[in-house]
Formats: C-alpha cells, structure tokens, sequence
C-alpha cells in the first residue's frame, strides 16, 4: 500500500480541516499582529534617532541671530534647520517644511518614506495632497507663503509617506524667496521650527555652547538621553506578559492544533489498520499537518500585508519559528506515542 494513502483519506473531513485551519489563521495572525506592532512601535520611535547622527534638537523661534549662534563653529561640526511655515500650493492651503539642505534630512524627525521620485531639486509632497490634487513626480507646482503673492515654480521632486506625528503637506529646501519675504513682514525674520546639531566637542564639554542657545530655545532634546529613555519603555513593552502571550499565541495554538490532530491521526491509524513502520509515523504525521499549518500562514500574512501594508522581517522570523515549533512538537510528539506502545 501507498505510505501516502492515509493522509488522503483522512483529508475527507474537510469541515475539520477549514476549521482547524481558520483557527490556526487567526492565532497565528495574532501572534504576526503584535509581533509587526511591536517592530512597527520600536521603528517609529527609535528611528529618528537611530538613524540620524545629531546630538540636540533645538525647538525655538529662529532668526537670523539665532541661526549664528547656533551654527557656532567652534563648537558645531554640522547644523541642519528645520522651519514650519504656512504655504499655498496651487491654490491650495498646505503645511510646508522648509530645510536647509534636502540631502540631509536623515538628520531630522522628517524622514519620509518616498514612494515615486527621490529627494532632488524641488518638493516633496505627501501622498494625501498628491491624491486631492492629482500630481505626480515631473509636475509643475506653484508654491507661496500663505499671505504672500510671489509664487516659486518648483517640480514634484517626489511623493511620500511621512511620519505620522509630522503635521506636514510638503517638505522642500527653504527658497531664497522666501526668507526676502518673511524678513520683510516677521520680526527679526523668526519662524517656528527647529535646528538638529551635531557636536564637534562631547557633549558633557558643550556647557557653555548649551548655555549661549538655551535663553532663546523653547526646548533643547539631548539625543543620547533620549535613546536611553526610548529604550527602556521598549524593553519594558516587550516584556510586559500581555504582550508576550500576545506574540507567541501562535506557537501555543500550533502546538494545541497539533496535539489535538494527533488523537485524531492515531485513532484513524488503528482504525484503518494501516501498516505503516514506526520510523515512518513521525514524517507521515508532518505531512498530514503541514497543509494546513502552511495555508495558516498563507493567509496570516496576506492580513499582515493588509492590515500593515508591509511585512517586516521580525513577523517573517516569528512565522518561521511557530512552523518549525509546530512541525517538530508534531513528529516528537507521534514518535513518543508510538514508542510508549499507546497505538499500533
């Protein structure tokens, strides 16, 4: 007889097989759910930081003397400015983020996630604003100061998805327009924004340097504290036992569904009085759960894909290790069955 033949004929239950295959589908989605929101959480928040390599942020109303003090070379390798200013965008009211240099906006908290196009001359535009006012990469754009009546013809440089705590519509490099006309109409040229600074000196030598921009910053972020602090709530998070049990249900569900369709396997092998050597019954058993552990995790990651729109390689990892867990719990636990002398 086929060594195979059993499996196939156990499968005639298709209602239990849908069945356990749906539960299998939600604990495994479960376990792939927390595991991307966890992932999802830590790149998020440490990302910025991670990612960049400036030591302060400083959130002020900037002005020119501002700028000087903050760009003080003794003290300062590299310094990039971030403004937020009200614009209009082809007649249309947008949040514009206006920074010095483009290229370098790995160093600020406004890092997007491009879709088409790249960071070149020109703007970047949220994919939200793109949509309402159907632009694409190549565009023309007329671009002014909300109250003024100069336009800049800039192109679409890019679409991109941006941070969600960034409440912003585009992100260009601060036109030399521009800072003539808030010169002109703000006092002493000052816009909300922020300066990320990047030390020559080690912070703890910075005293004096801290001390000279702190009387007119509205709050000075010291990076290394801050990744400190982040760290912490996360390795919290991940500890916390809702979380845990959260992102590794999955395992306990293979493990649960595997065990149960072990009763079920045994009971048909006598029934049917397949004659089938002991050193086959471990594989022969995989083989009978495989197909719905693999079509489990078919489906989780197509709800993963959707839910996310991503799928991280942390959610990849913790998919692997709940079908190797449940292939290998599944031959262990037919092996020592048969070899306690339970069945055949």
């Amino acid at each position: 007889m086929n060594k195979l033949f059993f499996i196939f004929k156990l499968r005639n239950n298709k209602k239990r097989f849908v069945l356990n295959m749906l539960l299998l589908s939600l604990m495994v989605s479960s376990s792939l759910y927390y595991s991307e929101l966890g992932s999802s959480y830590c790149q998020e928040k440490l990302a910025p930081l991670v990612s960049s390599d400036y030591d302060l942020k400083v959130t002020a109303l900037i002005n020119e003397s501002l700028v000087n003090e903050i760009s003080n070379k003794s003290f300062v390798d590299e310094v990039v400015f971030v403004l937020i200013a009200d614009l209009n965008l082809n007649n249309h009211r947008a949040t514009g983020i206006l920074i010095s240099d483009l290229n370098k906006l790995n160093m600020t908290n406004y890092i997007p996630k491009l879709i088409e196009g790249g960071n070149g001359a020109g703007v970047i535009i949220s994919k939200n604003l793109a949509t309402e006012l159907n632009l694409k990469v190549g565009d023309t754009v007329l671009l002014r100061p909300l109250h003024g009546n100069q336009n800049v013809e800039l192109l679409v440089a890019g679409i991109a998805e941006f941070p969600f705590t960034t409440d912003a519509d585009i992100i260009l490099k601060y036109p030399e327009e521009f800072k003539e006309y808030y010169s002109n109409r703000l006092p002493t040229h000052a816009l909300f924004g922020e300066a990320y600074v990047k030390l020559k000196t080690p912070l703890n030598k910075s005293d004096e340097y801290i001390k000279t921009i702190s009387s007119a910053a509205v709050d000075i972020y010291y990076r290394s504290e801050r990744l400190k602090e982040l760290q912490a709530k996360i390795d919290e998070m991940k500890h916390n036992t809702f979380y845990v049990l959260s992102k590794f249900s999955g395992i306990f569900a293979a493990v649960i569904v595997g065990l149960t369709e072990l009763n079920f396997f045994m009971f048909n092998i006598k029934k049917f009085r397949f004659n089938i050597p002991l050193k086959y019954l471990g594989a022969q058993f995989m083989l009978y759960i495989s197909s719905a552990l693999f079509m489990s995790s078919i489906m989780s990651l197509a709800i993963i894909k959707l839910i996310f729109g991503h799928i991280s390689l942390e959610s990849i990892l913790m998919l692997i290790t709940i079908l190797s867990l449940a292939l290998a719990t599944s031959y262990v636990a037919v092996y020592l069955t048969t070899k306690r002398g339970e069945c055949l």
